[in-house]
């Protein structure tokens, strides 16, 4: 299939050369058009393979406008152009070029171009659509797919992921953090983990958070985006909802555990028995019964062995019986079973089989104990007869046993006598059991009547019930504690002087008081803890902490303080491991931000300490209020932070190249003072006229705030006219000042009021405040700070030394800028005529190939080449000039190369025949010089390619130039059959030798001519002074 090119040159003997060489190629050129509406026109009408366009064209449009008009056709555009400047290349990228070709350009490196333009076209068309196929995939799959950048935010979403957490579109996801998506923001660091170590997470099980803030299961497969050099761009996921199969599972568990309890707990041993006979589940009653634990049991013991083998035979034919017909076989009798030790127990069997299955579940019940309590009770009625006689023996023996317990112990019957008193009991009324046994309590101590014992004495007795009693007893100035158990004979009672134990409560108690006391008045705030609760603490804790006693008793730590403490670190997780090292033993010393019911932060050092009180251990939490501290070490870091901040954004200020770069450098630095602020630059256009956004820091999505004003923010413009002095002096003073009226206010109404609103309500802002670049009455734009909602305006003396600072940068800089602009401009001159002089040469050379063309002649075509070999040998020195920084100087081996490229094309030299060998030292030449110098070696070149071997003989020619000092030494030779002896180079009335003779003249060189081997010419010269065309 024939390549279909539009030609678009508005130069007509160019147009036609190119056209010429195209077809030479077998490319069809159906049309060829000279301005750019014409070739809008012919490109959709032709819809042609490819588009050759000069961007310099005649007519209203240019070449990159009209290639814009028709990149939606998405024909590959190659730019022929002499313009190389930065602004013209910019505008060209916009538009996607698959190519430039610098003019001049010979025909090898334009048919280079177009394949090179041709194969990447079809390349991003096969792209296209395999990335359709893929999309279509992405789009139509049920699971929900994700690409996240490196930054955790989300990229692009599958229409099946927007449905599956709820959001109205896959765009409204896009942009937002991956994290947000987790119900546990722990799930995705350990996907992130277990991605780097492996590369790719598979099946990956956590909970999901959808966009109305329900949870639900899901299944992750997650793995990397390389770039073609390997590097991590991003994460890519497959998600799949869970929750149907989790609440499954959920179920079944529930279901196992519901019937594996009731199987664990029936109070009877219980076994699951498969059709082979092996014991496939037992219980723990079952573990008992036998001796074995289930690791021995389930799977490899047969119930068999477990009868005695008497019983095996007839057990047996009941197994396969009850698997054949179940209602053939006994449900339940008795066997003999023998556990691990060997003893013999009599089992009272119950077996069914499970309904759809071939397994038996079998209870067993063991009433071997039974079988020995019948004996046993016969046994008992012998003993009792027995027992009756042993009973006095035993009276006996309960005496002696009280008379040996540390405490009294007395007896009295209902008539309040004393029928047994030990001899510890007596001891403390300094008598001796017998001279109390037999005497009326009340008259031995009729102190004693209508005293506490009294009471509870005659209480117990009438109530029949047990009291407990401790009383101080005046008469013998003692304390005793009193067990009172009454009985229809009477009452006994167990007391015991307990004077110093009370003594010792009494001095533990003053001992609690004066501790308490120390604690209660403590400058620290001390907390006990039982766990991770607050179960008692001291006045100081309540002052800090800003709660009653009963507001903080009960609470965690956690109540009181932020999600996440200064240093990142989740407050619930970091408060946990410090109260787990102290409960270990380990001590913790702290700090930590706290947060009052009222909403109040504070900061505090706090030391954790284990304490054993009883037999548990509490923890004590001391507590010091050093928010003051902190306050002074945040106002100094602060200071040292703003003094930082402001000398790295002088020193930057000092090498700004221009005022582009102080605007960035301005957003920075403020950004820097205020991180969670968003912060705008402004400044002027380059006419003056308008005051533009020239960068937008820390804004958390610009395609949001772009989709919200319906226009991009970097494109709206602020007329400078429109800025009154009295607007300059309220709002956009050199001092930092608040907007009443917010975004409406900072944009002079430009956005309307209620769009406003909702732009400060969507990103959450709350003040803006906004200081000028200081022109005196002029507006050059300023800065404008975008606080948080509740955020306070902080480093406002240090923002307004920052603008102030740029505010100087800009006023050196602008006037910097007017000098440049003035020397560029005469620099642009000088360079358009480089660029016309080369245009004209590339129209007569282009002339010269077409008038070769329709000559006939031999020797007419050598001369119109040689002509046009010179030609481009001056055009190359003027392309070079112009696309070279220093418009007097070229560099010479660039230059050199190009032109034996050139000349070899031109006279259609074959690489394969002639061996061009080029050794350039790398330095520039001023035009004075490269002039002439390029036309000696165009001419030398010339002849060895046109005589230095005939009949197509093959050689080498060598092109030799160093540079010492001021001296350059040029060498062209060639191996072929040499210059004949008879000839004169110096007298030789040929053309090309005579402007060699002429030309090193020219230069103040000296020749020198070798016939050794082939031809050798050398030329020995100085650069020449450069000459100031134009005094700046």
């Amino acid at each position: 299939m024939v390549v279909k090119i539009l030609l678009v040159e508005d130069e007509s003997i160019e147009a036609l050369d190119i056209k010429s060489t195209l077809e030479s190629f077998n490319y069809e050129v159906p049309y060829v058009a000279s301005n750019g509406e014409e070739a809008v026109k012919k490109a959709l009408e032709i819809k042609p393979d490819l588009i050759l366009m000069d961007i310099i064209l005649k007519g209203d449009i240019d070449g990159v406008e009209a290639a814009s008009k028709v990149k939606d056709l998405n024909i590959p555009i190659i730019y022929l152009t002499a313009h190389s400047e930065e602004s013209t290349i910019e505008r060209a990228k916009l538009t996607e070029p698959y190519g430039y070709l610098i003019k001049p350009f010979n025909a090898r490196e334009l048919r280079y171009v177009i394949e090179l333009a041709l194969y990447k076209n079809k390349m991003e068309r096969e792209l296209k659509d395999s990335e359709k196929k893929y999309h279509s995939i992405v789009e139509n799959v049920l699971d929900a797919y994700f690409r996240g950048d490196k930054e955790g935010q989300i990229i692009m979403a599958s229409p099946s992921a927007a449905k599956m957490y709820r959001f109205q579109s896959p765009e409204e996801m896009i942009g937002i953090s991956a994290i947000s998506l987790y119900n546990n923001p722990e799930d995705r660091q350990k996907m992130l983990g277990d991605l780097k170590k492996k590369g790719k997470v598979l099946n990956m099980e956590g909970e999901g958070l959808r966009k109305d803030g329900t949870s639900f299961w899901v299944s992750m497969n997650v793995q990397y985006i390389y770039d073609e050099e390997g590097d991590i761009q991003g994460t890519e996921a497959f998600i799949r909802d869970i929750t149907a199969t989790k609440k499954a599972e959920k179920e079944l568990e529930k279901k196992e555990t519901y019937y594996r309890t009731i199987f664990e707990h029936t109070g009877t041993a219980t076994v699951i028995i498969g059709e082979d006979t092996t014991i496939s589940l037992a219980n723990a009653e079952f573990e008992k019964l036998s001796g074995y634990s289930r690791e021995e049991i389930q799977g490899k013991k047969s119930w068999t062995d477990f009868v005695v083998k008497e019983d095996v035979g007839k057990m047996n034919q009941y197994h396969h019986l009850r698997r054949n017909d179940p209602s053939a076989a006994p449900i339940i009798y008795d066997f003999r079973f023998k556990n691990r030790q060997g003893d013999i127990k009599n089992i009272h069997l119950d077996v069914d089989i499970i309904p759809g299955t071939n397994e038996s579940v079998a209870s067993l019940l063991d009433f071997t104990e039974h079988k020995k309590a019948l004996k046993e009770i016969k046994k008992l009625y012998k003993l009792e007869h027995e027992a009756r006689a042993d009973a006095e023996a035993a009276k006996k023996e309960i005496y002696t046993i009280l008379d040996r317990v540390s405490d009294s112990f007395v007896a009295l019957d209902n008539n309040w006598i004393y029928t047994y008193v030990n001899k510890r009991g007596a001891e403390n009324f300094d008598k001796t059991p017998e001279e109390m046994i037999g005497q009326h309590i009340w008259t031995m101590f009729p102190e004693g009547i209508d005293q506490p014992f009294y009471k509870a004495y005659h209480q117990a007795m009438k109530e029949q019930k047990y009291i407990h009693l401790e009383e101080y007893y005046a008469p013998y100035e003692r304390w005793f504690r009193n067990d009172i158990y009454p009985s229809e004979d009477g009452i006994t009672i167990f007391f015991k002087d307990i004077t110093e134990e009370k003594e010792a409560e009494e001095e533990l108690q003053k001992s609690e008081e004066k501790y308490r006391a120390l604690f209660d008045n403590a400058e620290d705030g001390i907390l006990l803890m039982k766990g991770d609760h607050f179960i008692d603490c001291n006045q100081k804790a309540l002052e800090i902490y800003g709660d009653s006693r009963e507001q903080l008793i009960g609470n965690t730590p956690i109540k009181y303080s932020p999600e996440i403490q200064p240093d990142g670190k989740i407050s619930k997780n970091r408060g946990r491991e410090f109260i787990k090292n102290a409960l270990e033993g380990r001590p913790q010393h702290f700090q930590w931000e706290h947060i009052r019911s009222d909403g109040t932060p504070f900061y505090t050092e706090v030391t954790l300490n284990r304490l054993k009180i009883g037999h548990e251990y509490l923890l004590m939490a001391v507590v010091r209020d050093i928010t003051r501290r902190k306050k002074t070490e945040y106002d100094l870091n602060e200071s040292l932070q703003e003094n930082e901040i402001i000398s790295r954004m002088v020193m930057q200020l000092v090498g700004a190249a221009n005022t582009s770069e102080i605007y960035t450098i301005t957003g920075k630095a403020v950004k820097e003072l205020l991180p969670h602020s968003s912060v705008i630059v402004t400044g002027i256009s380059p006419d003056g006229e308008n005051v533009r956004i020239m960068n937008i820091f820390g804004l958390d999505s610009l395609n949001k705030l772009i989709k919200i004003l319906r226009k991009d923010p970097y494109k709206m413009e602020f007329p400078v006219k429109e800025i009154t002095a009295e607007d300059l002096k309220k709002h956009r003073s050199e001092k930092l000042t608040e907007y009443e009226d917010g975004i409406y206010d900072l944009t002079m109404g430009k956005i309307p009021r209620p769009l406003s609103k909702m732009i400060e309500k969507v990103f959450h802002i709350g003040e803006i405040h906004s200081i000028r670049f200081f022109f005196e009455t002029k507006h050059y734009g300023g800065v404008s700070i975008f606080l948080r909602e509740g955020q306070p305006m902080e480093h406002k003396e240090a923002v307004e030394t920052i603008v102030h600072q740029a505010s100087i940068a800009i006023r050196r800089s602008l006037a910097e800028e007017s000098i440049k602009k003035s020397l560029a401009e005469k620099e642009v001159l000088i360079r358009e005529i480089h660029h016309r002089v080369n245009n004209n040469m590339q129209i007569i050379s282009s002339l010269l190939n077409l008038q070769t063309d329709d000559v006939q002649e031999t020797e007419t075509k050598n001369i119109l080449r040689d002509n046009q070999s010179r030609i481009r040998s001056m055009a190359i020195i003027h392309e070079n000039l112009y696309l070279s920084s220093d418009i007097s100087h070229i560099n010479f081996k660039d230059y050199i190369e190009n032109l034996v490229s050139d000349t070899l094309y031109t006279f259609g030299v074959e690489i394969s025949s002639i061996n061009i060998n080029l050794n350039i030292e790398e330095f520039e030449l001023n035009m004075e010089t490269a002039i002439p110098l390029g036309l000696i070696i165009n001419e030398l070149l010339t002849n060895s390619i046109k005589f230095a071997f005939p009949e197509n003989n093959k050689g080498t020619i060598n092109i030799k130039i160093k540079r010492k000092n001021d001296i350059i030494k040029l060498i062209i030779s060639d191996n072929g059959i040499g210059l004949p002896e008879e000839i004169d180079f110096t007298k030789t009335h040929t053309l090309g030798l005579k402007l060699v003779k002429y030309l090193v003249k020219q230069i103040d060189g000296k020749i020198e001519l070798d016939r050794d081997q082939g031809t050798k010419f050398t030329i020995t010269f100085n650069e020449l002074p450069y000459k100031e065309r134009i005094t700046i």
